[in-house]
């Protein structure tokens, strides 16, 4: 899992393109010509790596190359690894290069088993391991304001960060927040004598703060059809962000489910979590129970698990959309929203949005929304409905009703959709429920224990988001998917 070199370069636009930064490792390279041997290719200088790193991602060209090799039908890409061509017809092989902030980040990884006989890549441990390096040199870099140049400070500092996130060519440690936490830090040791870890090199300075978050994601797709059942799926997950006094820390939080929750299909928990109860949280053989997980939080904010749902008995908001064509530059509509009995929670927000394709600019629009105000989008494409914080309590329902007129259509600007012509049309709903979730997951505060115990501030947020949540015109035809039928035979 090491690497021969890495390199940031700059492509031309903004600036000259060149290769503003490079650090090669000896010991690896040493290595490199044993495992390679007749097929062992040098590492280039900057002007050979950057001409044939420029005419291999065909930004400028290369007379030796002309194309055939990356241009032909028989080249099977592989991005983000490359193949260079150098100019003694050597191959380096396998860049990866990964883009950030305007520039590129490429790393070329040993290969113990010998580049000759060009092992498939999923065999190549060095690449996930580079991939991630790349990710921490671009992290370390963050934003630039202006064109990075050889003699930026960040480029600088960033022979620290390989210094000690890849020491001899193989990372370690590749996070910035503790590679930089190390380097500030004076000693490796904390007041009462014990060692701290390589993954926690400073203790945290200031007030303790412990904050836990759960955030789902729904995709949803509503069709009214007797014929086509609704569509959906959810996504969770629940992170943490630790900044606790003391060298190490146990934290035990229960992941449990309300009395109306629904089983989880599957939960993955991060390498830093250990389950320390026996009782399944997603068994369907028995009702949700909770889930106690415990953990040591590093520095920086991490995802404790990730867990998905596909049996929820109801749909947060339910829809129903009627649009019908009165003339060819008119539309009637209606809209009807029932928010769930159980959803006591508020919004963050809560905003519908029809776009009209395939149409002229909107020119007239009389709506009656039965709460909330709408609007038009800047280019008159959108009709946007905001509902509000709150749908009204008594009934949880909330209607539209809108005549809207088209202009005539303007080809530079009008909105071109394939499918949604004449009636086919959908409605898109953006929402974030605060203080909820869809599958009844949540973390009960009594619950949360520090170890050693310590005084602290505790935040506990939980979210439900709509990613992608649509109803389709019930008067006109919609795009939906089936799963192939099973032969029983």
């Amino acid at each position: 899992m090491s690497l021969r070199s890495v390199w940031i370069v700059s492509l031309p636009g903004r600036t000259i393109g060149k290769v503003l930064f490079s650090k090669y490792f000896g010991t690896v390279e040493r290595r490199a010509k044993i495992f390679d041997g007749e097929f062992y290719t040098s590492i280039p200088d900057h002007n050979a790596f950057y001409e044939a790193l420029t005419s291999e991602l065909g930004v400028t060209l290369n007379p030796l190359n002309k194309g055939s090799t990356r241009d032909s039908c028989g080249n099977i890409g592989q991005k983000p690894v490359f193949e260079l061509t150098l100019k003694n017809n050597k191959k380096l092989w396998p860049l990866l290069v990964v883009e950030q902030y305007g520039v590129l980040f490429c790393c070329l990884p040993l290969v113990e088993d010998g580049c000759g006989s060009k092992p498939p890549l999923v065999k190549i441990t060095g690449l996930s391991v580079g991939f991630s390096l790349l990710l921490g040199m671009a992290d370390c870099i963050g934003p630039l304001n202006q064109p990075l140049a050889e003699t930026s400070v960040k480029l600088a500092e960033l022979h620290g960060y390989l210094h000690q996130a890849a020491p001899f060519g193989t990372p370690t440690m590749i996070s910035p927040h503790v590679v930089k936490g190390t380097l500030l830090s004076r000693s490796t040791t904390s007041q009462s004598g014990q060692k701290h870890p390589a993954w926690k090199p400073v203790s945290h300075r200031g007030k303790s703060q412990l904050y836990l978050a759960i955030t789902e994601q729904i995709r949803a797709v509503q069709y009214d059809r007797q014929d086509t059942p609704d569509a959906y799926t959810l996504t969770g997950s629940a992170v943490c962000k630790a900044e606790l006094d003391g060298l190490i820390q146990d934290v035990s939080v229960n992941l449990q489910q309300r009395k109306d929750g629904v089983p989880l299909d599957h939960l993955v928990v991060h390498p830093f979590v250990s389950i320390s109860d026996s009782q399944s949280i997603y068994s369907t053989d028995s009702p949700p129970s909770s889930r106690r997980l415990r953990f040591t939080p590093p520095l920086e904010m991490f995802t404790l698990c990730h867990y998905t749902v596909t049996s929820l008995p109801h749909l947060p908001i339910k829809g129903f959309y009627q649009m019908k064509l009165k003339d060819k530059d008119s539309v009637e509509l209606l809209i009807q929203l029932k928010l769930m009995d159980n959803i006591k929670a508020s919004f963050e927000y809560c905003e519908l949005q029809i776009p009209f394709f395939n149409r002229g600019p909107m020119v007239h629009c009389d709506s009656t929304p039965s709460c909330g105000t709408t609007l038009m989008s800047p280019d008159k494409t959108i009709l946007v409905w905001n509902i509000g914080h709150k749908f009204p309590s008594k009934s949880n329902e909330a209607s539209l009703k809108a005549s809207v007129k088209f202009g005539q259509p303007n080809v530079q600007a009008i909105k071109e959709e394939t499918f949604c012509t004449g009636q086919n049309s959908y409605a898109q709903i953006y929402f974030k429920l605060v203080d909820y979730t869809g599958s009844g997951v949540q973390i009960d505060p009594k619950s949360v224990q520090v170890s050693p115990q310590t005084k602290h501030k505790l935040t506990i947020v939980q979210e439900l988001v709509a990613a992608d949540y649509k109803i389709w015109n019930s008067h006109g035809d919609a795009l939906s998917g089936f799963s192939p039928i099973q032969n029983s035979a």
